[in-house]
């Protein structure tokens, strides 16, 4: 198995990785490749321009985390639930590959009962036989304390939250779901939280980071 991140992914999944990375792709991997299980680590905002591999590179990530078991409960955060349900999906197909079955079997089977019923994989949910679980979620879908087995999520993405035809009510209401409803939920001394955008308003989640008038996620790396 690669001791590096780009030639992890490259190796597991290059049918995702059409062009050579820039800069920036390079930052991101590094950061999460960097992540230790049980300690908290810096949120990071990738802030890119349109076509630039954001949610490409969000799913990719949360399979490299899973399966290098730097984490074992990802919730997958997007704007509402129908694309939360789509990126899981994704992962879903990633997972059930023939490289995660090659370098990580139990990450790409799913988790089964006392009795050997499978236990969920579906659109909103996967469980692995490797411990692993992601949910999706989305921001218009209300949400109040998600646990499994009284644990708590240790790894969040949020994945194109903002829109540019939202009012100033609408914005408000879903940065304060994300801050008072979703981060709360979280274990918070060893969670990590990844977030993937282009700025399209100045006021939402991600240009209020931007313009440093972003009271959450303080020591956040942009």
């Amino acid at each position: 198995i690669p001791d590096d991140p780009e030639t992890w992914v490259r190796l597991l999944f290059p049918q995702y990785l059409s062009y050579p990375f820039a800069d920036r792709h390079y930052r991101l991997l590094d950061w999460a490749w960097n992540i230790e299980p049980d300690k908290r680590a810096r949120p990071y905002f990738a802030i890119w321009p349109r076509e630039g591999g954001k949610s490409t590179m969000a799913e990719l990530i949360t399979v490299m985390l899973g399966a290098r078991a730097q984490r074992t409960y990802a919730v997958y955060v997007r704007r509402t639930q129908d694309k939360a349900d789509e990126s899981v999906s994704n992962i879903a197909t990633m997972l059930e590959s023939s490289a995660i079955d090659t370098y990580y079997p139990a990450m790409g089977r799913r988790e089964v009962g006392k009795f050997g019923n499978p236990k969920d994989w579906r659109r909103n949910r996967l469980r692995t036989d490797f411990g692993f679980v992601l949910d999706a979620l989305g921001v218009d879908s209300a949400f109040r304390g998600v646990k499994i087995k009284h644990k708590r999520p240790n790894f969040f993405i949020f994945d194109d939250i903002d829109d540019k035809f939202d009012s100033p009510k609408v914005v408000q209401h879903f940065i304060d779901v994300i801050c008072t409803s979703i981060l709360p939920a979280g274990d918070s001394g060893k969670l990590a939280v990844l977030a993937v955008q282009n700025v399209i308003r100045p006021d939402g989640f991600f240009g209020r980071v931007v313009n440093k008038k972003a009271d959450y996620l303080g020591d956040r790396i942009i």
